[in-house]
């Protein structure tokens, strides 16, 4: 029971041992490989984030430079001069002249033109005063007093944050202004071209950045202020936006809301910076198929090793096991010659013990005739004469 308990335990350990020196390397080995498979997808994740809001920069850019090339065109447009577009005849021409350029943009819900000083407003649609232009685009954020304000005095081109606008029968829009004095460069401008713009026109650009993935893409100004915005998913706080501005451009990880963001940053040339944000856990997400590869190669390879560990094992352990078994037997041998050995001893000293008679005095026993060594003649051996006990 010893032996077989012996026995068991040696070749226990030899497989575990075999095992262990292929399965710790095999452990280590996957490891690496999952984790350098989720990094690179992150890695190629965030530079087609990096190559995508680059790209709708360079197109959120370049209609802005249109606008700006617009508000110039129409600053040296003889047909929306101050005089022309007063004039109760010529206005008309005016307001085809807008509506010309509007159409050559196609970002643009709405164009108007404003005079500083004045009190009415022109757009598509014609001529109206300012009360009624704020009754008709109500803000939410930007009441008339500083509408009014800001077109005549505005000196730079200006984005006003997306704002949801009540166009009374129209509904309400989410809408940016981008405010373009003319003329530009002018430190004296005499007026003021102001667009409406649809909120989707801008994130339209940075859909295709999010796809399939949770996150957010934010467009901020100079000033940390949010143009626009997409959400797929939670959004975030206010203190985690300012901290998405002040990033600097590039790949980050950042934690928002207690969880682990992949953010990309990209700057403009105009100042205005581009932030996409999508929590780092789905990129595990997708990856399931070389999860279920590696699982699966993973499986195969254990398999395969603890076979091959068991015929190893078995194969070094013969030797020893053959050792072990010479040395039991021999041992066994050894118990069973000394076993014969003192049962001899014992039958011959109950021989040679002298038998006692019945009045208690010893009675000489005869010698075996075994023991008596006969002569070639007949007679027997002198020796065995003198000493009877030495044929015993």
């Amino acid at each position: 029971m010893k032996w077989n308990h012996i026995k068991s335990k040696l070749l226990l350990k030899y497989t575990l041992s075999y095992i262990a020196i292929f399965l710790i390397p095999l452990i280590i080995l996957t490891v690496i490989i999952y984790q350098n498979a989720v990094q690179t997808l992150r890695s190629e994740i965030e530079q087609s984030n990096v190559n995508q809001l680059t790209q709708a920069k360079t197109m959120i850019d370049d209609r802005m430079r249109e606008l700006q090339d617009t508000a110039s065109r129409i600053a040296y447009d003889k047909q929306l001069t101050s005089y022309w577009v007063h004039h109760p005849y010529y206005s008309q021409d005016a307001i085809g002249a807008l509506a010309k350029y509007k159409a050559a943009s196609s970002i643009v819900n709405e164009l108007f033109l404003f005079f500083r000083g004045d009190e009415k407003i022109y757009s598509t649609e014609g001529l109206e005063n300012l009360d009624v232009f704020t009754r008709r685009y109500k803000f939410h954020t930007w009441d008339k007093a500083n509408l009014v304000r800001d077109l005549n005095t505005v000196r730079y081109p200006t984005m006003r944050p997306a704002e949801q606008v009540d166009k009374g029968n129209r509904g309400q829009q989410s809408m940016l202004a981008y405010l373009v004095p003319i003329t530009p460069n002018n430190p004296n401008p005499h007026g003021t071209v102001m667009y409406l713009i649809d909120e989707s026109n801008l994130t339209g650009l940075i859909d295709s950045i999010l796809t399939d993935y949770q996150g957010m893409t934010y467009i901020f100004d100079n000033n940390g202020q949010v143009l626009a915005a997409n959400h797929h998913g939670e959004s975030v706080t206010a203190k985690d936006v300012s901290a998405l501005f002040r990033l600097k451009p590039g790949t980050h990880s950042l934690s928002l809301n207690q969880e682990s963001y992949s953010v990309v940053s990209v700057k403009s040339d105009a100042g205005w910076t581009y932030v996409t944000a999508m929590p780092s856990s789905q990129f595990f997400g997708r990856i399931v198929h070389i999860q279920t590869f590696i699982a699966l190669v993973f499986s195969f390879v254990v398999i395969m090793g603890t076979i091959l560990a068991i015929m190893l094992a078995r194969r070094q352990y013969h030797p020893i096991s053959d050792l072990m078994e010479f040395v039991r037997l021999k041992k066994r041998f050894r118990f069973l010659f000394v076993q014969q050995r003192a049962g001899m001893d014992q039958k011959n000293i109950a021989r040679l013990q002298p038998a006692r008679g019945s009045s208690g005095t010893l009675r000489p026993q005869p010698y075996p005739a075994a023991s008596a060594k006969a002569r070639p003649y007949g007679g027997f051996d002198d020796q065995a004469q003198r000493n009877p006990w030495h044929s015993l």
